[in-house]
């Protein structure tokens, strides 16, 4: 039974492990269970140490530490 609950869910966890957005801890668990390594974060171009954050809105001037 177990076999088979894991062989259900490997493509859908392999699929998760693809996402740039999922958090870095459910990648590394993902990453564990499958013994894969999990695929670098790729940083975002052009965004500096500081700069306002694209995401929030404008009002609110936060700013990115990445």
């Amino acid at each position: 039974m177990i076999g088979l609950s894991r062989e259900l869910m490997t493509p859908w966890m392999k699929h998760r492990l693809q996402m740039s957005s999922l958090q870095r801890s459910i990648r590394t668990t993902i990453g564990g269970i499958l013994k894969e390594e999990p695929v670098e974060e790729r940083a975002t171009p052009g965004v500096s140490a500081g700069a306002i954050c694209q995401t929030c809105p404008s009002k609110k001037r936060r700013m990115t530490t990445n």
